[in-house]
């Protein structure tokens, strides 16, 4: 068993969800400059994107979604209005990619990690409660403590959780305030070195962009390219951090 390792791309506050619209427009977007497939393109590569498998769907649009236990394929007007429908329920959606130059597709990160054979997804995490992602290198916040005084307490996340994390409330459970867990301190650990730094935020999110590369990942010096940050952030009027995880 060796070593997997993603990239969370998480807006600079924890508390924001964008609307059913605001996803579609990302979709779009990311399409459009070749980051997601497109099977209404003369270049999309079926063998690299699940065609076999979901392909005889007449809707099938190049991606699947999850809302709580019920697993869904079908083009981007339903899943808008699979959205609008669950404003508030988990949705997992993944883009699965199985073969880079197969897929002819832009690779998000700066490093290629190999000449041939690239395997990674892309998915949009959408939560009910805040997602609290640790990992071996993530710590969990030394104490979560709202502005009014209050302790918040993890709270127990749903069954079939797609996320697989702990979660916060969205909000105080004592004075019910908005809470910004991206504002909190916590330790990361460099995941070649074990060195210790300090930080804020972690994995904590109603929303994230993720880019899972299984055992297949680029090299210690890799980022999220500025193109691919750019355009989210345009497209989605928010500012990005990013954190890279091993698991």
């Amino acid at each position: 068993m060796g070593v997997e390792s993603k990239f969370y791309i998480l807006p600079d506050t924890s508390g924001y969800r964008p609307d059913s619209r605001t996803i579609r427009e990302l979709i779009e977007a990311l399409r459009s400059e070749r980051f997601l497939c497109d099977p209404q393109s003369s270049t999309f590569a079926p063998a690299a994107h699940r065609w076999s498998s979901f392909g005889s769907s007449p809707d099938y649009d190049g991606f699947l979604w999850r809302v709580a236990a019920d697993k869904l394929t079908g083009s981007l007007r339903p899943l808008e209005q699979s959205l609008a429908d669950h404003p508030d329920s988990d949705v997992l959606i993944e883009w699965s990619n199985s073969d880079l130059n197969l897929s002819g597709l832009r690779y998000p990160l700066s490093i290629i990690p190999g000449p041939e054979g690239v395997y990674y997804d892309i998915e949009i995490h959408l939560s009910s409660d805040t997602v609290y992602h640790t990992s071996e290198i993530i710590d969990p916040f030394e104490e979560v403590r709202c502005p009014c005084g209050a302790i918040v307490e993890e709270v127990e996340p749903p069954d079939n959780d797609p996320f697989h994390s702990s979660r916060l409330p969205n909000h105080c459970p004592t004075c019910g305030m908005l809470m910004d867990y991206a504002a909190m301190p916590l330790t990361l650990r460099d995941g070649w070195t074990g060195v210790e730094s300090r930080s804020f935020g972690g994995a904590t999110y109603r929303f994230a962009l993720v880019i899972d590369c299984g055992k297949y990942w680029p090299e210690r010096e890799a980022v999220v390219i500025p193109e691919f940050l750019a355009l989210v952030e345009r497209t989605m009027g928010i500012k990005t951090r990013v954190l890279r995880d091993f698991y």
